[in-house]
C-alpha cells in the first residue's frame, strides 16, 4: 500500500511539473477594473460531476470497504482482550479472597483499576462498546415495589412525570415472572423501554438513551391495593443499576460486615460476573465471524486497477485531501495491523 502511494505521489510531483492542467480550469481573468473573478459555472458543474463519477471506482470502494472492516475488526479485538483482562483478573481475585492474605479493601481496589483499566473498550455492564456504538445506556432498578410477587390479578398504572405520560398493565392472578415481564414490556414498548430481571430477582428497566433521563427522576405507580396502593399515586425513586465491576468491588468492600455479603456470597457474585464476561466473548466473536465473511468478500483487490484509479483522479487535480485521506488510511494502528495478521 505504501509502495503504491509513493509511486503515485511520483506521478503527482511530475504531474505539477509538466501538466497545466492540474490548475483550477473553472476560472478565467478578473474583469476589468474590479478584483471580482468570473466563474465558468457550466465548467465548474461539469468538473463536480466528474469528481462525483471518481468516488464510485470499484477498486477503491473495495479498498475503502476491506479498511473499514479492518477497522471494526480491531476494535472488536481489543474488546476481546479487554475481556480476557478481565475474566483472568476475577480468577486471581477469587483466589487472593480464598487466601485471605489480601485484607478485603484492598481487593475492592483492585477490581475498580480493572474497570477503570477496560472502561475504553466495556461500558460498565461488561458489554462491547464497539457493538452499541460506543454508548452507555443507563439502567434502573425498581426495589422499593415488588411486582414480581404472585398475587391476585391488578390493574396498575405508571406515569413518567418528566415526559407527562403513562401507561397501564394488566398483572395476571398468580402469573409467572415471565408472565408478568412479558406484559410490563408489551406497556412500555411506546416509550422505547425493556424490562429485566437482575440476579436479586429485582425488576431492571433499561430505557433508551433519549428516555434515560425520565427514569432518573421519581415515578408515579397506582395500583388496586394489592401489589401497589389504591388512592393516589405513590412516587418511587428508581435506583441507578450500578456496574458489574462496581458492584463487586463493593461487595468485597463489606466482606467483613456480617450484615452484609459473605465470602460465599461474593464467590457467587464473580461467578455470575465471570459468566457475563463468556457470554459477551460469544457475542463478539460472533461479530468477529461475520467482519471476517465481509472480509473475504473484499478482500480479492486488483491493486493495479486501484493504482490506475488514483492516478486518473490525481491528474485531475483535487488531489489535496484525496491523498490525505488515502496517507490516513494507510496509517493503520497496531491493533489493526494484528487483525490484519490474525485470521
Amino acid at each position: 500500500m505504501i509502495n503504491l502511494l509513493n509511486k503515485v505521489s511520483d506521478n503527482l510531483v511530475n504531474n505539477t511539473k509538466h501538466s497545466p492542467s492540474i490548475a483550477t480550469p473553472a476560472t478565467k481573468k478578473s474583469t476589468k477594473g474590479t478584483g471580482i473573478v468570473a466563474v465558468d459555472n457550466k465548467s465548474t458543474a461539469n468538473e463536480l460531476q466528474k469528481r462525483s463519477d471518481n468516488l464510485n471506482t470499484p477498486g477503491l470502494a473495495r479498498w475503502s470497504g476491506l479498511n473499514s472492516n479492518q477497522l471494526v475488526f480491531s476494535q472488536y479485538k481489543s474488546a476481546e482482550n479487554s475481556l480476557g483482562a478481565v475474566y483472568r483478573e476475577l480468577v486471581n481475585i477469587s483466589s487472593m479472597l480464598s487466601s485471605k492474605l489480601n485484607s478485603s479493601d484492598a481487593i475492592a481496589s483492585r477490581v475498580r483499576q480493572l474497570e477503570h483499566a477496560t472502561s475504553k473498550d466495556l461500558n460498565s455492564q461488561l458489554q462491547a462498546k464497539a457493538l452499541s456504538g460506543n454508548s452507555e445506556r443507563q439502567n434502573y432498578v425498581l426495589n422499593s415495589v415488588n411486582l414480581l410477587a404472585k398475587k391476585p390479578a391488578e390493574t396498575l398504572s405508571l406515569v413518567l412525570p418528566a415526559a407527562g405520560k403513562s401507561v397501564s398493565f394488566h398483572l395476571p392472578a398468580y402469573a409467572e415472572k415471565k408472565e408478568i415481564l412479558g406484559s410490563i414490556n408489551r406497556a412500555l414498548a411506546i416509550m422505547d423501554t425493556t424490562v429485566s430481571i437482575n440476579e436479586q430477582q429485582k425488576l431492571v428497566f433499561n430505557p433508551s438513551l433519549d428516555n434515560s433521563r425520565l427514569f432518573s427522576e421519581p415515578v408515579l405507580f397506582s395500583g388496586e391495593g394489592i401489589r401497589v396502593p389504591a388512592g393516589n399515586p405513590v412516587p418511587v425513586q428508581m435506583q441507578l443499576q450500578v456496574g458489574s465491576l462496581a458492584g463487586l468491588a463493593n461487595s468485597i468492600g463489606n466482606i467483613d460486615n456480617t450484615k452484609n455479603k459473605s465470602q460465599q456470597d461474593v464467590n457467587e457474585d464473580i461467578k455470575r460476573v465471570q459468566a457475563d464476561v463468556r457470554h459477551a466473548i460469544m457475542q463478539l466473536r460472533a461479530a468477529m465471524d461475520r467482519v471476517r465473511s465481509d472480509k473475504a468478500r473484499t478482500e480479492t483487490i486488483d491493486i493495479k486497477l486501484v493504482e490506475a484509479e488514483l492516478s486518473d483522479i490525481l491528474s485531475q487535480g483535487d488531489f489535496g485531501s484525496r491523498l490525505t485521506s488515502l496517507l490516513a488510511q494507510a496509517n493503520i494502528s497496531r491493533n489493526t495491523a494484528v487483525s490484519i495478521l490474525n485470521k
